[in-house]
Order: structure tokens, then sequence, then C-alpha cells
């Protein structure tokens, strides 16, 4: 048992030290160029996985806190990802690149602004929901009354609008950046 614990404990050690950002790019090839797509920490998409193309060429996949480089002839290079799970939103950022230089694209799946009134709307919607879902009971029961209609109708409304400002399964964005901001980014995040 003690063994079995040792164990334990070791590899809970190993798998820590494994998780830690190891951001130290190695040299570009000569007469290459580089591009390093890169996503940091976002909680609300913690689990997505995003597939990476350069020039239609399948490469990786791409998790949260995770960077990847594309060494590739200079030119222009089409950088193309869309998430593993609904290849039905794509997203392409061509980059025109040249010879022993390194551009940074970020993978952001964020994009929008979460304010409090937003959320507070968002709370309400479920609630007329809920509200909605009882008074729809009610009135399949014959027991139901006009505020139940209403209430019903409340539903739908709330509904609509929920399902008008949510975005698709794998929504997300590449956004190029500024080579100091992405290193900070990626040194403070993110691992191969």
């Amino acid at each position: 048992m003690i063994n079995i614990l040792k164990l334990l404990i070791v590899f809970i050690f190993v798998s820590c030290a494994h998780n830690k950002p190891n951001y130290n790019p190695e040299p570009i090839p000569k007469g290459k160029s580089r591009i390093i797509v890169y996503w940091p920490r976002q909680w609300q998409s913690q689990w997505a996985t995003f597939r990476l193309y350069a020039n239609n060429e399948k490469l990786k996949i791409l998790k949260n806190e995770h960077f990847y480089a594309i060494d590739h002839d200079p030119g222009m290079i089409e950088v193309k990802s869309h998430h593993t799970q609904d290849s039905n939103f794509i997203v392409l950022m061509t980059v025109l690149t040249k010879a022993d230089q390194v551009y940074f694209l970020k993978l952001d799946t964020q994009p929008k602004e979460v304010t409090l009134m937003s959320a507070y709307d968002d709370i309400m919607a479920v609630g007329s929901i809920v509200s909605g879902m009882k008074s729809e009971m009610k009135l399949k029961e014959g027991r139901g009354s006009w505020k139940d209609a209403k209430n019903l109708i409340d539903k739908e409304k709330a509904k609509a609008v929920m399902e008008s400002r949510r975005e698709a399964l794998g929504y997300h964005v590449l956004l190029p950046m500024e080579e100091q901001i992405a290193i900070e980014e990626i040194k403070n995040c993110c691992r191969e």
C-alpha cells in the first residue's frame, strides 16, 4: 500500500511539472518563416479543441493553453482552423511571410465582451423559460390561466432571443498579434 502511495505521489509531481508553460523556441530553419498559433487559457471553452491547417495541409489539434509552431517556405500562407467537432465554422487567416521572420496568431474563443448587463439578461431569459415550462404543463393539464398563457409566450420569446445570441459550436477568431505581447502571453500560459 505504501509503495502505491509513493508511486502516486511521484506521478502527481511528474504530471504537474509537465504541465508548466514551456515556451523556448528553437531557431527558425534557414530560409524558412515561422507562424506560431497559440491559445491562451479561456475557461468557457477549456475542453474544446481546434484542428489547424497550413495551406490545406492538416497539422495538429490545438488545445487550450497550448501553442504550435508552423515552419514554412516564405510567401502567402493560409492558416485555417475549425472546432474538431464541427467543421462548418472555419476561420481562415492569410499571412504574407518573409524568410527568417516569426508571426503570431492568437486563437480567441471569447471575442465578445461579457458585461454585467448581458449576464443579467441571460439570467432573466432563463427565468422566463422556466416559468413558461411550468405554465405549459398547467395548460396541458387544463388548469392554467391567462397568466400561464402569457408565460408561455414569454418563454418562446426568451428562447428565440437566447438562440439568436448563442454562437455556433466552434465559434472563434484568429488574431494577428504583436511579437512582444504574444511572447508574454505564451510564456505565461502555454505549452507545446
